[in-house]
């Protein structure tokens, strides 16, 4: 009897290994969808952070980008900075729907998108840095992008 009852033991132990390593990467994206980026899942009252942003720059030409959460080769979150979960993405500046300058994106979002960092790339360089906040259906940004400085608002959509 007591010989059974440390079998049993074994086999449940082995039973949740072998679930543990089947369902890892759904643990590894739920953990990532309570802990640091639920703005990536759908999981937010307000929406995705991940989406397209279309913003109308002062001299009346178009910035859409869209962003994503950071995954590796395997399709699993990247693992964060600090507390900050990373985003990448593109964006495209146009004038009359003509696309005008294309850029990478790379940034980080806290948890709440209260502090959202976004890096603007061309390769090799880097052109601009625009940070600030999202609420919902809005991301307001500031910072310099070619050289000028400029603060923009960005609303749902994808316009070029």
């Amino acid at each position: 009897m007591v010989q059974m009852k440390r079998y049993g033991g074994w086999l449940l132990l082995g039973l949740v290994l072998v679930l543990l390593f089947i369902f890892m990467d759904e643990i590894e994206r739920t953990s990532d969808a309570l802990l640091y980026a639920p703005w990536a899942y759908g999981r937010d009252s307000r929406g995705d952070l991940t989406d397209d942003w279309t913003a109308v720059l002062p001299d009346g030409r178009s910035l859409t980008i869209t962003l994503a959460r950071e995954t590796d080769a395997n399709g699993l979150p990247t693992p964060v900075d600090g507390s900050d979960a990373r985003l990448v993405g593109r964006g495209i500046v146009c004038d009359g729907g003509v696309e005008t300058a294309a850029f990478t994106l790379q940034g980080s979002s806290n948890r709440s998108g209260s502090q959202v960092r976004l890096q603007f790339l061309q390769t090799p360089n880097t052109v601009g840095q625009l940070n600030g906040r999202w609420s919902g259906d809005t991301l307001a940004l500031s910072g310099s992008l070619s050289e000028e400085s400029l603060a923009v608002e960005f609303r749902r959509g994808f316009a070029c």
